[in-house]
C-alpha cells in the first residue's frame, strides 16, 4: 500500500482498471476499491513528480514496459532527426581565417618593385600582392579604385583627378599620401631609372593638389589610361634618398614595404645564392578586405617540367601556369581544380613582306590562310586548350567583330589561288611548287626558269610553338608549299630576330592588356620601335586607331575598331590562329577562387583576399 499511495490518478487509474476487472465479491476487492478512493483523496494532481515517476516500473507489466520503451526511443530519434535537419539546413560552412597557400612559379624574383616588375612575371606576381595602385584589376577583368577613393575626368578627357582614401597605410604604419603617388610617377618618367612603364606615361604631367589629391594631365585623350594606373605605388619616405644609380641595388627590391594585402616576411636561398622560397604574411592593417589566408609561400623552379613535378609530388598546392602539353603529365592529383580564365592574348602568323618579295602577293597570302586548318591545330595540337580566332580583338572586349571576313579551311580554294599565280607544279607527281621566274638569254629572249621556293616560319623554341609550327608545315605541304622551321630561345628572338626584323613568317603571341588597344601592335609608328610585327602600314588604319584611343563614347570606339579590322581582313598582313586558354591548377582545398578574365598572369591573384582554406559553421 505504501508503494502506491503517492502516485497520482493517472497511475492509480491504471491500477484501478485492473482492480475493476477482478470480481468485487471478495473482501480483497472491496479493500482495493477503498485503497483507490483513498489514493484519489490524498493526491488530486494528474501530473507525476520525478520522485513519483521513478516508481512506474512497479506498476507496469513487461509488455507495457516494452511499448513505452520503444515509443520513447522512436520519439527521441524523431526529435534528434528534426533537430539535426534544422541544424544542417540553417548552418553553412563559411570562410575562416588561417591557413597557408604554397604556389610554384617558373623563374626567380629579381626586382619586387612595381617600377620594374612589368619585365618579369615572377616579380609582378609578388608585387601585385605587396603593393597597391591607384586602380586595381578585378577578377572580372574590369578596373576599379584601389588607393583612390574616387576620381573625376575632365570633359575633354585629358585631366584625371584622384582623391586618395585616408585610411591606407604602408606596412611600416606610415600613411599613404599624394607625395607617394607623385614620387612614383616622377620615378617612372625618370630616364635614368629605365622603367618599362615609362612609355605608358610619356607626356603625362603629374601634380599634387593636396595631401590626398593628385592630378594627371595628358597631352591628348587616352581611353585605356585608367588601366595603366594599376601600377603599384612606392613609399616616398623610404625611397626618396636612394639615388637613381642605386635603385636596382636597394634592399627594398627583395624586402619590399608596400600597402597591399600581404607583406614581406622572409625568403630562403639555395647554395647558388638564388632565392628558393619567398614568404608573405597577411597584412592585418590592410585598408580593404583583409585576406582569410594567413601566409603565402612561393617556390621557384627553372622549368615547367620541374614545376609540374613539384605539383605531382604535392610540394606545392598550385602552379602559376600549366602549359597545354603538360596537362597529361599531372599524375595522382584528382584534388586539383583547373581554373581557365579568358585572357586577351592571341597567337598569329605575321608576314614580313619586306623580307620576302613573294609574300607581297595577296593571292599567295590568302592561299596560305585557306590552307591553314585552325580547328585541327586547336583540337589535336593544343588539346582544346585554345579557341579559334579570325581577328586581333577577342570576344568580350570592345571592338570584337563577329562578322569579319573569315578564311575558313578550304584546300581547293588554296590550290586554285596558287595555280592562278606563278607557283606551279612543273610535272605531275611533284611534291612542292616552284617559282617560275622570267629571265633573259644572251639573244634578249625571255624565258621562264624554275626556282625552288622554301618559306621559313620563325618562332620561340617551346614544345607548344614547335608543335604548332610543325602542324602548319604539314598543312601547307598539302598544297605544295615547302616550309622550314627556325626556332630560337626567347631572349635571342627578342634581342636579335625581332629587333632586326629578320624573319619571313613569325609565329608569335601577343598579350593585349586590360583594354585591348590595338594601336601598339598595328599603327605604322610602331613598325620600327614597337610591336607591329607584321610591319603593317596603312594610312586609313592609322587614322582609325588614332581616333579610337581618344574616344570616350564606347559605341563610336567600337565602330572604329570594326572598320579597322575590316582593313586587316582585306590586306591580310597576318593569319590570326587562336587565343590560348590560361590554365591555372590549384588544390580544391583552396576555395573562393573565381577568375573570369586576366590581362597578365598576375591577374589570377586579383581576388586573393577572398580565397580561403579553413572553414567554420555559421547560421544562415
Amino acid at each position: 500500500m505504501r508503494d502506491i499511495v503517492s502516485f497520482p490518478v493517472r497511475l492509480v487509474g491504471h491500477l484501478s482498471k485492473k482492480i475493476k476487472s477482478r470480481p468485487i465479491s471478495s473482501p480483497n476487492s472491496r479493500a482495493s476499491e477503498l485503497d483507490r478512493k483513498l489514493v484519489l483523496n490524498l493526491k488530486k494532481s494528474r501530473i507525476p513528480t520525478w520522485q513519483q515517476f521513478k516508481h512506474v516500473g512497479k506498476v507496469l507489466n513487461k509488455k507495457e514496459k516494452i511499448v513505452i520503451g520503444v515509443s520513447g526511443a522512436v520519439l527521441c530519434a524523431a526529435l534528434l532527426t528534426m533537430a539535426s535537419a534544422f541544424y544542417f539546413e540553417h548552418r553553412i560552412f563559411v570562410p575562416k581565417d588561417g591557413g597557408e597557400y604554397i604556389e610554384g612559379l617558373i623563374g626567380s624574383p629579381q626586382f619586387i618593385n612595381p617600377l620594374y616588375s612589368l619585365s618579369n612575371d615572377v616579380d609582378m606576381d609578388i608585387s601585385r600582392l605587396v603593393y597597391s595602385g591607384l586602380m586595381r584589376i578585378t577578377p572580372e577583368g574590369t578596373v576599379e579604385p584601389d588607393l583612390s577613393e574616387s576620381y573625376e575626368v575632365s570633359d575633354d578627357g585629358k585631366v584625371y583627378t584622384f582623391h586618395l582614401r585616408g585610411d591606407a597605410r604602408w606596412h611600416d604604419g606610415t600613411q599613404v599620401t599624394a607625395d607617394d603617388v607623385l614620387f612614383t610617377f616622377d620615378s617612372v618618367q625618370n630616364p635614368n631609372l629605365a622603367s618599362p612603364w615609362a612609355m605608358s606615361f610619356r607626356g603625362t604631367t603629374v601634380r599634387k593638389i593636396d595631401d590626398l589629391t593628385i592630378e594627371f594631365a595628358l597631352e591628348e585623350p587616352f581611353s585605356p589610361f585608367l588601366s595603366t594606373l594599376s601600377v603599384g605605388i612606392l613609399p616616398h619616405h623610404l625611397w626618396e634618398d636612394i639615388p637613381a644609380s642605386g635603385f636596382q641595388l636597394a634592399e627594398f627590391n627583395r624586402k619590399p614595404i608596400g600597402s597591399g594585402p600581404f607583406q614581406f616576411k622572409s625568403f630562403t636561398k639555395d647554395k647558388k645564392g638564388l632565392i628558393h622560397t619567398y614568404n608573405l604574411e597577411r597584412n592585418a592593417n590592410y585598408y580593404g578586405k583583409i585576406p582569410y589566408i594567413e601566409k603565402i609561400t612561393f617556390k621557384f623552379y627553372p622549368t615547367f617540367e620541374e614545376g609540374v613535378n613539384a605539383l605531382n609530388n604535392k610540394n606545392v598546392q598550385g602552379l602559376s601556369y600549366l602549359p597545354s602539353e603538360s596537362r597529361n603529365k599531372i599524375r595522382g592529383r584528382s584534388d586539383l581544380a583547373y581554373h581557365e580564365p579568358s585572357m586577351p592574348q592571341y597567337t598569329a602568323l605575321f608576314f614580313n613582306q619586306k623580307k620576302r618579295e613573294e609574300l607581297k602577293d595577296i593571292d599567295y597570302r590568302q592561299a596560305l590562310a585557306y590552307a591553314t586548318d585552325k580547328e585541327k591545330i586547336v583540337n589535336e595540337v593544343l588539346n582544346n586548350t585554345a579557341s579559334v580566332i579570325h581577328a586581333p580583338i577577342l570576344e568580350g572586349y570592345i571592338g570584337y567583330h563577329a562578322e569579319i571576313e573569315k578564311f575558313e579551311y578550304n584546300i581547293d580554294k588554296a590550290n586554285e589561288l596558287l595555280n592562278e599565280g606563278k607557283w606551279e607544279y612543273l610535272s605531275e607527281g611533284d611534291t612542292y611548287r616552284a617559282i617560275m621566274v622570267e629571265k633573259e638569254n644572251e639573244e634578249g629572249e625571255t624565258y621562264e626558269e624554275r626556282q625552288d621556293f622554301t618559306l621559313s616560319i620563325t618562332t620561340i623554341n617551346t614544345a607548344e610553338n614547335i608543335a604548332v609550327a610543325e602542324a602548319l608545315r604539314d598543312q601547307w605541304e598539302k598544297v605544295g608549299i615547302k616550309v622550314e622551321i627556325l626556332a630560337y630561345g626567347r631572349s635571342e628572338l627578342q634581342r636579335t630576330i625581332l629587333k632586326n626584323q629578320d624573319y619571313e613568317i613569325l609565329l608569335f603571341g601577343e598579350i593585349l592588356g586590360v583594354d585591348p588597344d590595338p594601336f601598339p601592335f598595328w599603327h605604322s609608328s610602331q613598325v620600327d620601335t614597337g610591336l607591329n610585327l607584321a610591319l603593317f602600314a596603312n594610312r586609313d588604319a592609322d587614322e582609325l586607331l588614332e581616333d579610337a584611343r581618344t574616344m570616350t563614347d564606347s559605341e563610336v570606339r567600337q565602330d572604329k575598331y570594326i572598320e579597322f579590322q575590316n582593313i586587316l581582313a582585306e590586306k591580310l598582313p597576318a593569319i590570326f590562329l587562336f587565343s590560348p586558354t590560361y590554365t591555372y591548377p590549384v588544390s580544391k582545398k583552396v576555395q573562393g577562387i573565381d577568375i573570369e578574365r586576366m590581362a597578365v598572369p598576375a591577374d589570377r591573384l586579383s581576388g586573393i583576399n577572398h580565397w580561403y582554406i579553413k572553414t567554420k559553421r555559421a547560421w544562415k
